[in-house]
């Protein structure tokens, strides 16, 4: 299964450090090659592999399909894309490749059937996406003395339907805090067992929740704040953990690719 590892990581930090006010260089995930951060700091851990808590489902999801034409040369005449049968006109006089393709661009202004946009990434590139979700767009192209083509492999670059295998699965993260006592003051609330507990509790409130649900990782329960607190040479060190057991969404997915025509072959009759 893939799991946003990315996101979720990203927001189990950020929740983190709202809930515990230490600052973001001094929390990290751990097994990573950097020295303690100052404390207090904290270090963030995922141990085990998810694991699947309800049977995957197929589903297919509707996207927008996304073709891709290219400008392959460049010559006097019309270059026209056409979509569900409405031609989409271009007439190229002492034009540029890029020329050329900003105005097929613009000749897709006042389309019902589609939207094109410029590739930032290539001069002579766009794209031309569907108005909606789920809609096949039939597409053809044509150019007088030049060449365009759309790809790759005269394949949408994306397809209309992605077909998804999706499952929830509990991801388990153990957030382990270190911190010393203040000698001139010392607290309670300074004792990394009081900030494990804090962190325990805080998962719940508003704006923690919002920034973990908003990366599809709520957490749905918690485990016990476990005391580890110990003495380095002559320095008192507290330290503390609780596991937190997120629910993440378990993704794969596919694009099956999509059938724009067929060609019937054979003999039939009247009956």
């Amino acid at each position: 299964m893939s799991v946003d590892w990315s996101t979720v990581q990203s927001a189990l930090k950020a929740a983190v450090e709202l809930i515990t006010g230490i600052p973001s260089a001094s929390v990290a995930w751990s097994d990573q090659d950097h020295p303690a951060g100052v404390r207090p700091y904290a270090t963030l851990s995922a141990p085990e592999i998810p694991g699947t808590v309800t049977q995957a489902e197929i589903r297919n999801v509707a996207q927008v399909q996304r073709h891709t034409v290219e400008v392959t040369s460049s010559a006097d005449g019309t270059y026209t894309i056409t979509v569900g049968g409405v031609d989409h006109d271009f007439a190229a006089i002492g034009k540029t490749l890029t020329e050329i393709r900003d105005g097929l661009v613009v000749a897709f202004a006042s389309s019902l059937e589609a939207t094109a946009s410029a590739d930032p990434l290539n001069t002579d590139r766009l794209f031309v996406d569907a108005l909606a979700a789920g809609v096949v767009l039939t597409i053809a192209l044509s150019a007088g003395l030049g060449a365009i083509t759309v790809g790759p492999y005269s394949l949408p670059t994306r397809d209309a339907i992605q077909i998804q295998s999706f499952a929830l699965e509990e991801l388990e993260v153990t957030v382990t805090i270190s911190n010393r006592y203040d000698d001139a003051a010392p607290l309670v609330t300074q004792h990394a067992r009081a900030m494990a507990a804090k962190v325990k509790a805080g998962v719940y409130l508003p704006s923690p929740h919002a920034i973990l649900a908003a990366a599809g990782c709520p957490v749905i329960r918690t485990g016990s704040v476990l005391d580890l607190s110990v003495l380095l040479g002559a320095q008192y060190e507290t330290r503390a953990t609780v596991d937190l057991v997120c629910s993440v969404p378990a993704i794969l997915a596919e694009e099956p690719g999509t059938i724009e025509t067929a060609e019937i072959a054979g003999t039939y009759r009247d009956t």
